[in-house]
């Protein structure tokens, strides 16, 4: 027995008390989120969660039409309109803040990733056991894909399901790491996953036509020229301050060990080595006899 609001409960009843202000709770704990993101400037959407039992997925419906929001902000008006009562997850709209960051996040399709592998930012626990890793940068961010890897990068007018939502674990307290620019993140992480940062750029090399010995010999003289300040590596790549995009506190430039190109994770340029040479004033040796 218990006494709530001046009348004695049964425990039944006192159960089902208890029940209904958890759910007020946990729908209030949803608002109360939601409405944080909506202060950042950024517009949520209610969604329905379903289980594809085919696909063996998750998949998520927008429960309103969002398009508008690409465009302009989404109202206090609107967001109240939301009906709260009902739905259990919710996504965010990623854009620009408020404070003029992009707000952006690395989703990861993997259960056993290595959470080592990522700048220290604010991790979620998604529902289909993935890692949301939330960072705000100071450039624009557009998405990008690498489903071979499972990983994708989610940018300007993508949707994210967030934590409270049905499923949805917070891993940490941090905030959103501020990054210079979020499409760094990405291919430094392709590489540490050991993908090709562009699959396409060894057609480009190829079209050069020069002979694997030259190529050797030419990234040779690169490491060696001292205009390249090298920061570690794995078997595929070394990883490099760039010389293009100084100050370059955190390594975001890589040269193919093997297929001998190298990419700005700045702005995704694909260098052949003449092409670094040239960039860096380095005067390549161009013959068989040289050396």
């Amino acid at each position: 027995m218990a006494i709530f609001t001046g009348c004695l409960m049964t425990a039944p009843q006192l159960a089902e008390k208890s029940e209904i202000r958890g759910k007020e709770m946990e729908r209030r704990s949803l608002k109360d989120v939601a409405r944080s993101y909506w202060q950042m400037g950024l517009a949520v959407v209610p969604i329905k969660l379903k289980w594809d039992a085919e696909k063996q997925k998750w998949n998520n419906k927008p429960l309103c039409d969002w398009s508008q929001w690409q465009t302009r902000p989404q109202t206090l008006e609107e967001f109240e309109a939301i009906n709260w009562e009902n739905i259990k997850a919710f996504s965010v709209l990623l854009g620009k803040t408020k404070d003029g960051y992009y707000f952006c996040c690395l989703d990861i399709d993997k259960e056993d990733f290595d959470l080592g592998l990522l700048r220290t930012t604010y991790f979620e626990r998604t529902i289909g056991k993935g890692i949301h890793a939330f960072y705000r940068s100071r450039h624009p961010v557009e998405g990008m894909k690498r489903h071979d890897l499972g990983i994708e990068l989610l940018g300007m007018h993508n949707l994210v399901v967030v934590y409270p939502s049905r499923g949805y674990k917070r891993l940490n307290d941090n905030e959103p790491t501020v990054v210079e620019n979020a499409q760094t993140l990405f291919y430094d992480l392709i590489a540490k996953l050991g993908g090709e940062l562009k699959p396409e750029a060894e057609k480009q090399i190829e079209a050069e036509a020069v002979d694997t010995w030259l190529l050797e010999k030419w990234l040779e003289q690169i490491l060696k020229s001292g205009k390249l300040k090298i920061a570690g590596g794995n078997a595929k790549y070394y990883y490099v301050h760039c010389p293009f995009h100084l100050p370059d506190r955190n390594p975001s430039f890589a040269i193919h060990k093997l297929k001998f190109y190298g990419v700005d994770y700045h702005d995704g340029q694909v260098y052949s080595l003449k092409k670094l040479a040239e960039r860096l004033g380095i005067e390549l040796g161009g013959s068989k006899g040289e050396g």
